[in-house]
Protein backbone atom coordinates (compact mmCIF):
# COMPACT_ATOMS: atom_id res chain seq x y z
CA UNK A 1 0.00 0.00 0.00
CA UNK A 2 0.64 3.66 -0.42
CA UNK A 3 1.98 5.50 2.69
CA UNK A 4 -1.35 8.09 3.50
CA UNK A 5 -3.78 5.90 1.74
CA UNK A 6 -6.52 4.19 2.50
CA UNK A 7 -6.75 0.35 1.35
CA UNK A 8 -10.04 -0.82 -0.42
CA UNK A 9 -11.72 -3.99 0.85
CA UNK A 10 -13.74 -4.61 -2.24
CA UNK A 11 -17.72 -6.42 -1.41
CA UNK A 12 -19.66 -8.49 -4.37
CA UNK A 13 -22.73 -8.11 -3.38
CA UNK A 14 -26.85 -8.85 -5.28
CA UNK A 15 -28.90 -5.44 -5.75
CA UNK A 16 -30.17 -5.90 -2.36
CA UNK A 17 -27.05 -6.07 -0.23
CA UNK A 18 -26.82 -9.44 -0.16
CA UNK A 19 -23.20 -10.09 0.22
CA UNK A 20 -22.06 -12.84 -2.22
CA UNK A 21 -19.21 -14.37 0.04
CA UNK A 22 -17.39 -13.38 3.39
CA UNK A 23 -14.06 -13.04 3.67
CA UNK A 24 -11.92 -14.05 6.82
CA UNK A 25 -9.67 -12.33 8.87
CA UNK A 26 -7.64 -14.04 11.12
CA UNK A 27 -5.94 -11.98 14.18
CA UNK A 28 -5.47 -8.95 11.53
CA UNK A 29 -5.40 -5.25 11.86
CA UNK A 30 -6.87 -2.50 9.24
CA UNK A 31 -5.70 0.42 8.41
CA UNK A 32 -8.14 3.28 10.18
CA UNK A 33 -9.13 4.74 6.78
CA UNK A 34 -10.34 1.31 5.09
CA UNK A 35 -12.81 1.54 2.80
CA UNK A 36 -15.85 -0.53 2.03
CA UNK A 37 -16.27 -0.49 -1.67
CA UNK A 38 -19.42 -2.79 -3.60
CA UNK A 39 -18.74 -1.61 -6.93
CA UNK A 40 -22.01 0.00 -7.59
CA UNK A 41 -22.09 3.39 -9.96
CA UNK A 42 -25.48 5.55 -10.30
CA UNK A 43 -26.05 3.26 -13.75
CA UNK A 44 -26.49 0.18 -11.42
CA UNK A 45 -27.09 0.68 -7.89
CA UNK A 46 -28.28 -1.27 -4.92
CA UNK A 47 -31.41 -1.28 -3.96
CA UNK A 48 -32.75 2.20 -1.75
CA UNK A 49 -33.77 -0.01 1.25
CA UNK A 50 -30.70 0.15 3.61
CA UNK A 51 -29.72 -2.32 5.75
CA UNK A 52 -29.20 -2.76 9.34
CA UNK A 53 -26.34 -4.96 10.68
CA UNK A 54 -25.12 -6.80 7.58
CA UNK A 55 -22.28 -8.74 8.07
CA UNK A 56 -19.84 -7.99 5.11
CA UNK A 57 -16.71 -10.09 6.67
CA UNK A 58 -15.85 -12.30 9.72
CA UNK A 59 -12.61 -12.26 12.09
CA UNK A 60 -11.11 -13.88 14.80
CA UNK A 61 -8.82 -13.33 17.24
CA UNK A 62 -9.46 -9.19 19.04
CA UNK A 63 -11.88 -7.54 17.38
CA UNK A 64 -10.75 -4.91 15.03
CA UNK A 65 -11.06 -1.45 15.30
CA UNK A 66 -13.85 -0.39 11.89
CA UNK A 67 -14.67 2.81 13.70
CA UNK A 68 -12.74 5.25 10.56
CA UNK A 69 -14.54 2.49 7.95
CA UNK A 70 -16.21 4.12 5.22
CA UNK A 71 -18.41 3.20 2.62
CA UNK A 72 -18.06 4.03 -1.14
CA UNK A 73 -19.67 2.16 -4.36
CA UNK A 74 -23.08 1.57 -3.71
CA UNK A 75 -24.38 4.06 -6.76
CA UNK A 76 -26.91 5.65 -3.91
CA UNK A 77 -26.41 9.45 -3.09
CA UNK A 78 -25.88 10.64 0.30
CA UNK A 79 -25.32 7.34 2.06
CA UNK A 80 -22.99 6.35 4.58
CA UNK A 81 -22.21 3.72 6.51
CA UNK A 82 -21.31 2.39 10.50
CA UNK A 83 -19.25 -0.58 10.94
CA UNK A 84 -19.17 -2.34 13.79
CA UNK A 85 -17.15 -5.69 15.08
CA UNK A 86 -19.40 -7.91 17.04
CA UNK A 87 -18.87 -11.75 18.16
CA UNK A 88 -16.69 -12.27 15.26
CA UNK A 89 -18.74 -10.64 13.05
CA UNK A 90 -17.71 -6.92 10.92
CA UNK A 91 -21.58 -5.81 10.22
CA UNK A 92 -22.36 -2.51 8.65
CA UNK A 93 -25.18 -0.38 8.87
CA UNK A 94 -26.32 2.21 6.55
CA UNK A 95 -28.13 5.21 6.37
CA UNK A 96 -29.32 8.47 4.06
CA UNK A 97 -27.13 11.60 5.12
CA UNK A 98 -28.05 15.01 5.17
CA UNK A 99 -30.52 17.38 6.10
CA UNK A 100 -34.75 18.20 5.88
CA UNK A 101 -35.95 21.50 5.72
CA UNK A 102 -39.94 21.73 6.43
CA UNK A 103 -41.64 24.98 5.78
CA UNK A 104 -44.63 25.54 6.48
Amino acid sequence: SVPGSAATLLVESDDDWSVASRLQFEDSAFARGLRVDFGRTAENPLDDTLPTDLVVARYSGAAPDVSGWSLRGTGLDSVHGTFRAVDGQILLSAEKTGFVVIVR
